[in-house]
């Protein structure tokens, strides 16, 4: 859980859960690096992938 900070025009200081998606061709466990860096600003390191499922959309 991370809370947003209070100058977010979405949301100020809600607590929420970190997202986001995959981008096309992207490969998962670069788009978990991506996003955390982006979301939390942390360089995270993998321990173990236990699963992985790949989707496809029109969006």
């Amino acid at each position: 859980m991370t809370k947003r900070a209070e100058h977010c025009k979405v949301a100020p200081n809600v607590w929420n859960v970190p997202a986001g998606k995959v981008k096309y061709e992207e490969i998962p466990v670069q788009g978990l690096y991506r996003e955390a860096k982006e979301e939390i600003n942390l360089d995270v390191e993998l321990l173990e992938e236990l699963s992985v499922r790949n989707l496809k959309s029109k969006s």
